[in-house]
């Protein structure tokens, strides 16, 4: 009786990280088709303020930076903002009007990555993981002892 416990929590815990692999999969298959979308379908990023001195826009290797900023997933890409944690020089000459570009990307970029979320676990959308957690919470306080 023990061995088979042992035997269903190991295939318990595998078929866990398997579904942990596959969201993350996911996660990195829908930052990848956003970052194309949002960041790569501009070919170029120029300042278009007028009279910025200084400022030359993004170049193909600031937008690099960018994206590797959100697919880099050592750090959480629901975290600091872009303009707070990077470090890359480049960045340092970008006029407002460019930081507020960017910023936009940014902001449709993590709205559309959270609302994609529950898609990756197999839920249509947040509604549908708020009515399987309230259902899940009711069978738990059921079941309680």
């Amino acid at each position: 009786m023990v061995r088979r416990r042992r035997q269903a929590a190991r295939r318990s815990r595998a078929q866990n990280l398997a579904l942990c692999l596959d969201s993350k999969d996911k996660l990195v298959a829908t930052l990848s088709a956003l970052c194309e979308e949002l960041i790569w379908s501009m070919h170029e990023f120029p300042c278009q303020s007028v009279g910025a001195a200084g400022c030359r826009g993004i170049s193909s290797a600031g937008m690099h930076y960018f994206e590797a900023f959100f697919k880099d997933l050592t750090e959480p890409c629901f975290g600091l903002p872009f303009r707070l944690a990077n470090a890359d020089p480049e960045f340092e000459e970008l006029c407002e009007a460019c930081w507020e570009r960017l910023e936009d990307i940014e902001s449709t970029l993590r709205r559309r990555l959270w609302n994609a979320l529950p898609s990756h676990c197999g839920f249509k959308d947040w509604e549908a993981v708020k009515t399987a957690q309230t259902a899940l919470d009711a069978d738990i306080i059921v079941g309680s002892p």
